[in-house]
């Protein structure tokens, strides 16, 4: 089954370029598959009656949905097809909540480490982007002190989530009992890291285009998703910390802030003094004292 759902994956991931196009049925059929095998999976893993399999229906379902949508959507084009998409979106994502996820048993350490690596895999592609924006250009001081400025910025981003608000939300999903730990788990996890995940994505993308134009301004979209993916990862941060009812992480709103008015430089002064004042704020917001990441009791 493992193997089968790793096919699956394999041709969605395939056929991404091209889902609003030729590629669209495959993706869709890919993504359903995927789908049902981990329904199935997961039924064999746990024992006949357990609260969990319910549970799992209830998720598969809203998922098996998500998927048949998909594919009715591979047949149009357009804004129907826009459209069609986004209410996959809607229905995956929903499902969760309208149906709860009471049943479920979250292992706090576990899920820490795996959602921790899908933040590592993340930052590591923004590596990647310093790499594919400075590849091609003269190796001079400022392609120099951009790459090195990019670096320090995304070990900001690095610090600020695994020094404090990793370890902090696993501590307050082990106090939290029963319905609420799950209820915690889907909120952080399966919610409130999609803005940080896509936080990372914009911030790479102005990575690539500062290392590719230092001695420019950055175009307005490109230092609107530079410095609003930054603003953004912040927030969400801050949005963590108050789902787990830890104590005010305003520190981070206010560096947020100062990351969209950035934006105003980048679109004036060269590229490489944007990244420089924003990896200095994202500094700042990585440097947050540990009291402010401990649990302020059990969840009740």
């Amino acid at each position: 089954v493992v193997l089968m759902s790793m096919a699956a994956m394999l041709v969605t991931a395939l056929a991404v370029p091209t889902a609003y196009d030729e590629g669209g049925l495959a993706f869709a059929l890919g993504w359903l598959v995927v789908m049902l095998l981990h329904a199935t999976l997961f039924r064999l893993a746990t024992n006949p009656g357990a609260t969990s399999s319910a549970a799992i229906v209830s998720l598969g379902s809203g998922n098996a949905l998500a998927g048949v949508v998909l594919v009715v959507a591979s047949f149009t084009d357009g804004p129907t097809t826009t459209l069609l998409f986004l209410g996959a979106v809607a229905v995956a994502y929903s499902t969760p909540y309208i149906w709860g996820v009471t049943g479920f048993s979250i292992n706090p350490g576990h899920f820490a480490e795996r959602h921790g690596l899908i933040m590592i895999v993340a930052l590591g592609e923004s590596i990647v982007a310093i790499g594919a924006g400075g590849g091609e250009l003269s190796f001079d001081a400022g392609t120099v002190a951009a790459a090195l400025l990019a670096m320090a910025l995304v070990s900001a981003l690095w610090w600020a989530y695994f020094d404090s608000a990793s370890e902090a939300v696993e501590a307050s999903m082990s106090v939290a009992a029963g319905p609420e730990r799950s209820r915690l788990a889907r909120d952080v996890y399966s919610y409130l890291h999609i803005p940080l995940v896509f936080g990372i994505v914009m911030a790479a993308l102005g990575l690539k285009k500062t290392l590719g134009h230092v001695d420019e301004p950055l175009g307005l979209v490109s230092a609107a998703a530079f410095c609003g993916g930054v603003a953004g990862y912040l927030v969400a941060l801050h949005l963590i910390h108050m789902r787990c009812r830890l104590r005010g992480d305003w520190w981070r709103v206010l560096c947020a802030a100062f990351a969209l008015a950035i934006i105003a430089v980048a679109v004036r002064a060269d590229a490489l003094v944007a990244l420089a004042v924003l990896a200095a704020v994202a500094a700042a917001a990585a440097v947050v004292p540990r009291s402010n990441s401990r649990a302020a009791g059990p969840i009740t």
